[in-house]
C-alpha cells in the first residue's frame, strides 16, 4: 500500500522507481462477472504481451511518463491491483485505464433492469449476473486487434498480433524486469510489410 496519500506519491520528485510497487483494491458494484471478463481477455490473449488465467491478468502498459507492469487478481468482492511503474505520477491514470478496461464503473442493476425486458436477452442476463463490457488498453490497440480479427479467426488474429508485437519488440525496463509493450503507431508503420500481411 502507499504509506502516504496518492497525490503525495505522484508529486515526489524522486518517486521514479523508489518502491518495489503499489497494491490497491479496485472496487466495483456487484454483481460482477469477473470470470466472464477474464475469459474474454484469455480468448484474446497475445503471447509475449500478456498472461491470463482464471484468476489473474498481467501485462505492461505504456503510460504518459513511461510504462507500468500490471497484475490484476480476482479477490473476494473486488479486484486486486499490483503495479510497478517507471514513474509514480502515472498511477492514477493507470487505475483509470484499468477501471475502463475491466468495466468497473458500470451500474449492473440498472443495466440488468433494462436488458431483462428483452425476451431474447433475459435468460442470458439472469444466467450471467453482472456481465460487463471489457475493452482493450487503448483505442489504437483495439483498432489493430479489430482489423486483424475481421480477416481471420480469433486464434489466427492472436498469432498475427503476437508476430507484430514480437517484430516491433518495443521494450522497456521496470525495476529489473524487461517488459514488452504494444507497439505505437510509428513503430507499427516501421515494420516490414511482410510482418503486417
Amino acid at each position: 500500500n502507499f504509506g502516504c496519500a496518492a497525490g503525495e506519491l505522484r508529486r515526489r520528485p524522486n518517486a521514479r522507481n523508489s518502491r518495489p510497487g503499489v497494491s490497491l483494491t479496485l472496487a466495483y458494484r456487484p454483481p460482477y462477472d469477473a470470470t466472464g471478463v477474464l475469459a474474454l481477455f484469455q480468448r484474446h490473449c497475445v503471447d509475449g504481451l500478456e498472461q491470463v488465467d482464471g484468476t489473474h491478468w498481467r501485462r505492461a502498459l505504456r503510460t504518459e511518463n513511461g510504462a507500468a507492469d500490471i497484475r490484476v487478481d480476482l479477490e473476494d468482492g473486488a479486484l486486486g491491483l499490483s503495479a510497478r511503474l517507471t514513474d509514480n505520477r502515472d498511477l492514477m491514470p493507470v487505475v483509470t485505464a484499468l477501471r475502463r478496461m475491466f468495466d468497473l464503473d458500470a451500474q449492473p442493476a440498472e443495466i440488468a433492469d433494462c436488458l431483462v425486458k428483452d425476451s431474447l436477452l433475459a435468460p442470458h442476463i439472469k444466467a450471467r449476473p453482472g456481465v460487463r463490457s471489457p475493452v482493450f488498453a487503448s483505442p489504437f490497440e483495439a483498432c489493430v486487434r479489430a482489423i486483424l480479427g475481421q480477416q481471420v479467426s480469433t486464434a489466427a488474429a492472436r498469432r498475427q498480433c503476437a508476430n507484430i508485437v514480437a517484430a516491433a519488440n518495443s521494450r522497456t525496463r521496470i525495476d529489473s524486469r524487461s517488459v514488452l509493450l504494444f507497439p505505437t503507431p510509428a513503430e507499427l508503420l516501421a515494420l516490414p510489410e511482410e510482418v503486417l500481411r
